[in-house]
């Protein structure tokens, strides 16, 4: 199935869910089935909404850490910029 057209509320198409859902209206999507010679018009909506606050996210790693690159056969201008950096042939401590 394809996805071809996504409408937001107050966009043509979207008229009677507007009218129907009101403000928890996310989107209007028609979707495609090329097998079933179908077309879907769904819905996306809001159906709950809770208190929530942004916490901080931790980096996956360090600016120093050190990981592992494999750089292949036929890409020789990688390797010789990874030479050049003073990248190429460093062993990841274990």
């Amino acid at each position: 199935m394809e996805t071809r057209l996504t409408r937001r509320p107050g966009q043509a198409g979207t008229k009677k869910f507007t009218e129907r859902y009101g403000e928890r209206l996310v989107c209007v999507r028609y979707r495609y089935d090329a097998q079933a010679g179908q077309r879907y018009k769904t819905v996306e909506l809001i159906v709950e909404t809770v208190p929530w606050s942004r916490r901080e996210r931790r980096a996956r790693r360090r600016d120093e850490e050190m990981v592992a690159l494999r750089i292949g056969y036929g890409e020789t201008d990688l390797r010789e910029l990874a030479k050049r950096l003073g990248i190429a042939d460093r062993v990841p401590p274990d």
